[in-house]
């Protein structure tokens, strides 16, 4: 992909990675710092294949846009997590153990970009 018609060429991985240097991560108080997010952040590092697939296009696993915790039930606590304004070569739904990780294009409305977004659903064991 080419950059600001300059010729200089990046990769996604590249591009993503300069988007995440910016970004807090989730346990950090300037993002949040509440229980969920720490309890997040600290558990979807031990998905290693997510880690490693998200990894490969540049996404910081750990500086999602928004975590949230919809569900507590039977010892598991369900989030529902945002990666937003990201680039992308793929689209589709891909399952790695216990979380879903959806790609799909979107449209930034405030810069009229065309962007990608990526939403994960996790289940994870409360204990």
């Amino acid at each position: 992909m080419f950059i600001g018609g300059l010729g200089i060429e990046m990769t996604v991985q590249a591009q993503n990675q300069k988007i995440f240097s910016t970004k807090y991560s989730v346990g950090d108080k300037n993002h949040c710092g509440c229980e969920n997010c720490l309890f997040y952040a600290e558990k979807i590092m031990k998905n290693i294949k997510l880690v490693k697939f998200l990894q490969s296009f540049g996404v910081d696993v750990q500086k999602a846009d928004e975590v949230w915790c919809y569900k507590e039930e039977g010892g598991y606590k369900y989030f529902s997590v945002d990666y937003v304004n990201l680039y992308s070569e793929i689209e589709g739904t891909y399952t790695f153990d216990n979380v879903i990780v959806k790609i799909d294009f979107m449209l930034d409305v405030a810069e009229g970009q065309p962007t990608h977004w990526i939403g994960i659903e996790a289940v994870l064991n409360a204990n």
